[in-house]
């Protein structure tokens, strides 16, 4: 079967993989690249100096790191039609701190309007319940479009499971532990489970395998925690293929490909009716 919508999903690490970026695209040459951590716009012009992709990106937010902000990218050549983004802030003692980011983009792609959701949402401060709050927004906000959807990228599912040095990752980030009155069966897993059954009670299914770890050490290298922090959500589509990349910086890309399941609502969108 051949693909209406070929997807990847990377995290730029702070804007330092261009080699691998490029890299990426020579083998994948996909529709749709979705980028997080981008910290230039100098970055995705040395892309499409290269590669010929076109960009959209999102506005900046503060990183952790003094003086660098963070951008939302997404490299196609099919038409957009329309963007946006929704980003969540939550409320300190002081100010305001980013929580989360939402870039989105309707395509025309395999003769369909798509809609992509790029995100990508702070690891500090958050839990499962603020990922989890997050998620369900992107959702309410894509019920609003008549037509597939795909939600992806470094969602930041950092909590491992009860037995991985979930003392250190909570400490960490400012986070509390799960606790089973509220997280029942879940509080003692990994929160990639967690992340997938809310996405799955509102019909969304996850492109790669669950079970593969997305994030490593940047020094050392090494797979820590088990953690599965990158996705491809999709509704609205058959999945031909699904994998992960190679690694690039800390983290590795989501690959999907799909057909489009039932174009007719989106062809009735363009045509007006």
């Amino acid at each position: 079967m051949s693909s209406d919508l070929h997807i990847v999903t990377q995290n730029c690490f702070y804007g330092r993989t261009l080699k691998g970026i490029l890299s990426l695209i020579s083998a994948t040459c996909a529709d749709i690249y979705c980028l997080q951590e981008v910290t230039s716009e100098a970055f995705l012009q040395a892309i499409r100096l290269r590669t010929g992709y076109r960009y959209l990106m999102s506005s900046a937010v503060k990183s952790p790191l003094p003086g660098v902000r963070f951008r939302n990218a997404v490299l196609t050549n099919s038409d957009c039609r329309e963007q946006g983004e929704i980003i969540w802030n939550r409320k300190g003692r002081k100010r305001s701190y980013f929580a989360g980011r939402a870039f989105w983009v309707t395509v025309m792609t395999g003769g369909s309007l798509v809609r992509i959701y790029n995100c990508h949402l702070n690891v500090t401060g958050n839990g499962m319940t603020e990922r989890r709050i997050m998620l369900t927004g992107i959702i309410r906000h894509a019920d609003t479009f008549r037509g597939p959807v795909i939600i992806c990228g470094d969602m930041n599912t950092v909590i491992p499971d009860r037995h991985r040095y979930r003392f250190a990752v909570s400490l960490m980030h400012r986070i509390p532990a799960p606790q089973p009155e509220i997280y029942g069966r879940f509080a003692d897993l990994n929160e990639r489970y967690y992340f997938y059954d809310t996405a799955k009670n509102y019909g969304f299914e996850e492109t790669a395998d669950l079970s593969a770890n997305t994030w490593r050490m940047p020094l050392t290298q090494r797979e820590a925690f088990g953690l599965k922090l990158d996705w491809i959500l999709y509704r609205g589509l058959v999945k031909i293929r699904g994998r992960t990349g190679g690694w690039i910086g800390d983290h590795r890309a989501v690959i999907g490909e799909f057909a489009i399941r039932d174009n007719q609502n989106t062809k009735r969108r363009e045509n007006g009716n």
